[in-house]
């Protein structure tokens, strides 16, 4: 029952939780807000219903029922119903309208969970509109602690950018690690892409000037990563590295704000 209980409690993407914690981290770093502490809850509570619900689902589908199909279901069912507290309790104490980011990232959120019911989660297009779903956090944070529509979009752009080309990067490492042909040219577009836009957000005050350093930072990542002295690599050292990556620059935004950088 134990092994029952965390396969099926726990997701097992653990990149996922990354692109949890680094939206929630920066905005609720950069603007503290009670209302948006709720809604990182609640955004907690859908990031843990998919997993069992997943898992429910397809077995529903393939017309049976395990010991897991329950535990899944009550999961689902448990998760499911913190996510809409929260949600009802973020919505009574908000003081500032917050769901345009929501309802912006809502087609990106239906079209992973579509992905997922067809079996299709691993593909790129999968995660990556489960990432960028995710990454509206920030943006409805940063408007229920009180901020202009164009911070918030902003600090959301920001991580966009992140959680863009640190996919691109890991799946492109992941593979040359394989021995399997890799396309290089979308990694580094991606991310001069990102310090182009992050370099014009800065120049517009709309974000920290922090943040230039850390996408060279991510650039130097990725250079490094995908050079041929660097091929042998455990998956579990990179999804590391990424974690190091990601909290590095959450903290260092964060910083920028408070030193109003």
């Amino acid at each position: 029952m134990r092994t029952t209980f965390r396969n099926v409690a726990i997701p097992k993407e653990h990149g996922g939780w990354m692109f949890l914690l680094e939206p929630a981290i920066i905005g609720l770093g950069s603007g503290f807000s009670l209302p948006g502490l709720l809604l990182t809850l609640a955004a907690l509570g859908a990031f843990l219903t998919r997993h069992p619900l997943k898992l429910a689902v397809d077995d529903h589908l393939k017309g049976k029922h395990f010991s897991r199909t329950t535990w899944a279901e009550s999961f689902a069912l448990l998760y499911g119903l913190f996510a809409s507290i929260m949600v009802v309790s973020c919505a009574l104490t908000a003081k500032h309208p917050f769901v345009l980011p929501l309802i912006i990232a809502a087609p990106a959120a239906i079209l992973q969970l579509y992905l997922d019911a067809t079996k299709r989660g691993r593909e790129l297009l999968a995660e990556l509109s489960g990432a960028v779903a995710m990454s509206a956090l920030v943006a409805s944070n940063m408007l229920l602690a009180g901020f202009g529509t164009v911070s918030a979009f902003a600090l959301w752009v920001l991580v966009m950018c992140r959680v863009v080309t640190s996919i691109l990067y890991v799946r492109t490492r992941l593979r040359l690690a394989r021995g399997q042909p890799i396309a290089k040219r979308p990694v580094w577009i991606s991310h001069l892409g990102a310090m182009l836009v992050m370099a014009l957000l800065a120049y517009g005050t709309a974000v920290p000037w922090t943040i230039l350093p850390v996408t060279v930072l991510w650039f130097i990542r990725a250079y490094l990563g995908l050079s041929a002295s660097k091929i042998p690599v455990r998956a579990q050292v990179v999804g590391i590295q990424e974690v190091i990556i990601g909290l590095v620059s959450s903290f260092v935004v964060v910083a920028g704000y408070w030193l109003h950088l």
